[in-house]
């Protein structure tokens, strides 16, 4: 799939940093080709077009002008429909694949799974990348996640998640006995990895909910609200709590105590507005079995 020569494709920023250099880690273009379109003028944010040395923050959203070959390819693979309506997908995702491709053929990912079962996904969001996909989960993290089957269902979901009026809670296995707890650090992502940065102007605003579920002495199984949806917001802030999620190398997690391929990091529940009914909608995913082995 790629877009039409007058297309125009929202792109969301993962890493902070120059424009040229984050718009390039965006799209898995060359950071030649990046300096290109924004030397052209054809990436936005908002009405403003960018400049190579403006600065972009991950989770900002710029717009590309003209054709971007960003195929999602349909790929046959295991997906766990949780539920499933003319409007929307949610899906179980598992923990070993990322959410959708980076760049043109990539396959592996949820994403073409997606297309592969519900092909109108495909052309339901403004990023082409990400099969109408609402929302993201980091690779590591299994749990639910959304996609829309048609693009005013999507711009209604993307509307619910970025105005926050979507509540989401994770489960996360932690080394030792933990009570209830919450972050407020301010985040900022570099390189990838979420930093707290309290004093500075340009991280974003994060926070953080915890309350024990069970524990076993060695480990606790906590139930994580996240009241925003910052990259790798969960890790970084029960990192900085002293409580890194097992199997969590990137943010000093302990070895995981089961054979998993990730941080034990599972997106259990989210609670939405049906874009159609306007009636409450609350998916769920149950904690994954292997997890019973640990906790």
């Amino acid at each position: 799939m790629t877009s039409p020569p007058n297309a125009t494709t929202e792109v969301t920023i993962v890493s902070a940093g120059r424009a040229d250099v984050a718009l390039a880690g965006a799209l898995e273009i060359s950071r030649r080709r990046a300096a290109g379109l924004l030397a052209a003028g054809s990436v936005k944010i908002g009405r403003r077009a960018l400049k190579k040395g403006d600065r972009l923050e991950a989770g900002d959203v710029v717009s590309v002008a003209g054709p971007i070959s960003m195929e999602v390819v349909a790929e046959a693979g295991e997906l766990a429909v949780l539920f499933c309506d003319d409007d929307l997908v949610a899906i179980d995702k598992p923990p070993d694949i990322p959410s959708h491709p980076l760049g043109p053929g990539e396959l592996g990912t949820l994403a073409n799974r997606l297309v592969d079962r519900f092909p109108e996904c495909a052309s339901a969001g403004a990023d082409i990348r990400e099969a109408g996909l609402a929302h993201r989960l980091d690779r590591g993290t299994s749990g639910v996640i959304v996609a829309a089957r048609r693009r005013e269902i999507w711009d209604n979901l993307r509307g619910q998640f970025g105005g926050r009026n979507v509540k989401k809670q994770y489960l996360a296995i932690v080394a030792g006995e933990v009570g209830e707890g919450r972050c407020g650090e301010r985040l900022r992502v570099v390189k990838g990895i979420a930093r707290i940065a309290p004093f500075d102007p340009s991280a974003l605003s994060a926070e953080t909910e915890w309350t024990p579920e069970r524990t076993t002495g060695e480990h606790t199984l906590l139930r994580c609200s996240a009241q925003t949806g910052r990259t790798h917001q969960i890790r970084a802030h029960l990192a900085h709590r002293g409580h890194p999620i097992a199997g969590d190398s990137a943010y000093g997690g302990p070895a995981a105590p089961i054979d998993w391929p990730a941080q034990l990091l599972h997106a259990a529940r989210i609670a939405l507005v049906h874009p159609s009914s306007g009636e409450p909608l609350v998916i769920e995913a149950p904690m994954p079995e292997a997890w019973n082995a640990a906790i």
